[in-house]
């Protein structure tokens, strides 16, 4: 959000999609905005932090089925009380349970997190590593995602769901713009199909052994003998 003046929803509209947005006609804060295909009903949730960057949906999957859809900015200038608040928020939405798919994506700008133990020596980014496992979600991002001149490259950006197969083929594409953030592309499965490899299996214990011995019992000496010279019979026996 770096306009030279106060953007609106019309400006930002895209045909076959809804336009939601969050805090985008101020001059504070980066702003939200999600696009939703109109083919989905989708309704805005309720937060208990209305001023805060975040901006929740609610959509309507098969059945009762519900996906909470959730994109977050966490400013690396909020203070801690400031941290408190939004997880909390982000927590008491996603054990909800009427949302029975969650997907959250956003820049929370952790820092020095190692994804790969979910480790931390940054207090703030604590916070957020137990909010996340409160909610028991999965963390799908793993490589860097934003990178500025000589600046050391920094995972800032994350996928979070409820499912840990929900997220496959991620791509970190080229940042927009004047941004130094990747754009990230990623499919989301809200349902899968699982197959199983068809193996071919004897049941040994459904076999008929009381005949296959009556069929084995033969004078194979007298068998043999008539045909020891005769390799090839021997092998038909």
């Amino acid at each position: 959000k770096n306009a030279s003046y106060y953007l609106t929803t019309s400006e930002l509209q895209l045909a076959g999609y809804d336009t939601y947005t969050h805090n985008l006609a101020t001059d504070t804060g980066r702003g939200i905005l999600i696009y939703v295909d109109n083919t989905l009903q989708a309704t805005v949730c309720d937060s208990e932090l209305d001023g805060e960057e975040q901006l929740w949906l609610q959509i309507r999957l098969q059945d009762n089925d519900i996906l909470l859809f959730g994109c977050i900015y966490r400013s690396p200038a909020n203070s801690i009380e400031d941290d408190l608040r939004l997880y909390t928020s982000m927590t008491n939405m996603c054990k909800n349970s009427v949302y029975t798919h969650q997907l959250i994506c956003g820049d929370f700008n952790p820092t020095g997190v190692d994804w790969d133990t979910w480790v931390t020596h940054d207090a703030r980014s604590q916070l957020l590593i137990e909010s996340i496992r409160d909610c028991y979600l999965f963390q799908h991002v793993d490589q860097p995602t934003r990178q500025r001149g000589n600046d050391d490259p920094s995972l800032l950006d994350l996928i979070l769901t409820n499912e840990e197969n929900m997220i496959s083929e991620i791509c970190y594409n080229s940042p927009l713009g004047f941004s130094d953030h990747a754009v990230i592309s990623f499919n989301y499965q809200c349902y899968l199909t699982h197959t199983r490899d068809r193996i071919l299996k004897y049941q040994y214990h459904k076999g008929n052994y009381q005949a296959m011995r009556s069929d084995l019992d033969l004078d194979w000496d007298t068998l043999f003998t008539q045909c020891q010279d005769d390799p090839e019979q021997q092998l038909v026996i």
